[in-house]
């Protein structure tokens, strides 16, 4: 039985149809999924050469993970605005490393819907074949004229990567009018640049009530960066301050998995003396990988204090997880950190642990 046959492709011609096919089995069936799209992707549909482009490699399309960018290559280069922000955005990573736009894209979920909602949200993809074919300047370039073009066919995205690249580049004139027309459309990321603007201020026209504004916007779109925006506002610089305000934002990122949401919260219940809650909340902020959570649980541990019972096991334990995952950082910490491992209970010694970060301490003093 051929392929044609397995699969029953519609007597017509639509690629339309053979795409959305795709997308649908792409719920139930990845298998079927990637015969569709790539039967949609041979007809010439550009959404299909996108979406093989973007999903391969994943759980959710098995296919060569080497090949999507060829797909998405080809999708650009025939004006499908979607790939040619995407690769703009590769682009401009290649250019600069502190060229980040989406630092605050907090989406971390594997479901597809998130994946299909958010086109920049996949972390490991490389860009490696694009930055190794160009110089830096030619990187920026290339981004430069294809953001450009997106952003002219109304592609959200791309006006969001073209307003990224004149805030780069410290035009903020141009970025904001970018910003503004992805934000009215939609965007969260957009609408949450636009919040930092009218939050900084140093510039000209900042207005905290605007912030405000673009915050609860990207906010209601679960955007966690601009809900630590809000809480910094409300805290900080909105008349009257609203500690109780801040404090609802900071709960409503945590479920989110923002882990610095979680440690803000946790600072804030500690100078309150709420002590059980601030523990609570640091753990919660070490369970999502917050390396400054962890140190808080040792050293209160390693320490302990009115309400926390010094407890060195524990300590002990939470400072290994920091040295296994090289997150030790810190004079003070470090000395902290040795002084239990080479001098603290029995129990918690381990003098072959500390010994190498001694060691490499030693190193640099003699070196100075």
């Amino acid at each position: 039985m051929s392929s044609k046959q397995l699969f029953s492709i519609p007597e017509d011609d639509n690629f339309e149809t053979e795409y959305q096919l795709g997308v649908d089995y792409l719920k139930i069936d990845s298998s079927r999924a990637n015969f569709w799209l790539q039967e949609a992707a041979k007809g010439g549909n550009n959404k299909a050469k996108y979406l093989i482009g973007y999903l391969s490699g994943s759980q959710h399309l098995p296919y060569p993970k080497w090949r999507a960018w060829e797909k998405i290559i080809e999708a650009s280069n025939e004006g499908y605005a979607p790939a040619q922000s995407l690769i703009a955005n590769e682009y401009m990573l290649c250019s600069s490393e502190d060229y980040n736009p989406y630092a605050a894209n907090n989406v971390k979920t594997d479901s597809l819907e998130d994946w299909l909602d958010n086109p920049f949200i996949r972390s490991d993809r490389t860009h490696e074949d694009i930055c190794a074919t160009q110089t830096k300047m030619e990187h920026y370039q290339n981004a430069f004229v294809l953001a450009r073009k997106a952003a002219l066919q109304g592609d959200i995205s791309g006006q969001y990567i073209y307003a990224s690249i004149h805030h780069y580049n410290k035009d903020q004139l141009s970025a904001v009018h970018w910003y503004q027309k992805s934000a009215e459309q939609g965007h969260a990321l957009s609408m949450f640049a636009l919040g930092m603007h009218y939050a900084d201020s140093n510039t000209p026209n900042f207005d905290y009530n605007k912030a405000k504004s673009w915050f609860v916007k990207a906010a209601d779109k679960n955007n966690t960066a601009a809900m630590r925006g809000l809480f910094r506002l409300h805290i900080e610089y909105l008349d009257p301050i609203d500690k109780e305000t801040a404090k609802r934002w900071l709960k409503k990122a945590i479920p989110f998995g923002d882990s610095t949401s979680a440690l803000l919260l946790a600072d804030l219940e500690r100078t309150e003396k709420n002590t059980k809650e601030a523990l609570r909340l640091y753990q919660k902020a070490a369970e999502l990988g917050q390396s400054i959570g962890t140190l808080r649980l040792a050293q209160w541990y390693q320490f302990g204090g009115k309400s926390i019972k010094k407890d060195s096991i524990k300590a002990a334990n939470y400072y290994t997880q920091l040295v296994e995952n090289n997150q030790l950082i810190g004079g003070n910490n470090i000395l902290h950190y040795l002084n239990l491992v080479f001098y603290g209970e029995p129990s918690v010694r381990n003098v072959q642990q500390g010994l190498p970060i001694y060691k490499s301490i030693y190193k640099q003093v003699s070196e100075h």
